[in-house]
């Protein structure tokens, strides 16, 4: 009963002209523009939507788990630099793709949660 109600209300007029004020709350508050957000799961793409900002980053609309991500950071100019290689998808169809690290630095497997094939996933990785 209670999850019938959040989703009405989500799907309401009336929280529709919630959200958008909060927005534009937060835009006209907002002083930075075109910065990079950094993180290892779609957070950042909500931030980036909300704020009505441009999304200028690789790690927008992925997953990256914990340990891979700290690597990730350490070594983002290396990661950054190698092209990403297609790996077997996830059962539940997920593209999965990893960068191959070196000596020192490990491999990293980057989930691509909100597209339909690696190579939607890929391109976006490549654009931002």
């Amino acid at each position: 009963m209670i999850t019938k109600i959040k989703k009405a209300f989500k799907n309401s007029f009336l929280f529709k002209q919630i959200d958008k004020t909060e927005n534009k709350h937060f835009q006209k508050r907002l002083k930075n523009t075109e910065f990079t957000i950094l993180c290892p799961n779609c957070i950042g793409g909500l931030i980036y939507h909300r704020l009505g900002e441009r999304f200028n980053s690789p790690t927008i609309d992925l997953t990256i788990n914990s340990a891979d991500f700290c690597n990730f950071l350490e070594n983002i100019d290396y990661y950054l630099s190698q092209p990403v290689i297609e790996s077997t998808p996830l059962p539940n169809g997920t593209p999965v793709g990893i960068i191959n690290g070196k000596e020192s630095v490990p491999d990293i497997s980057i989930f691509f949660t909100h597209y339909n094939t690696f190579k939607q996933g890929v391109s976006k990785w490549e654009q931002r």
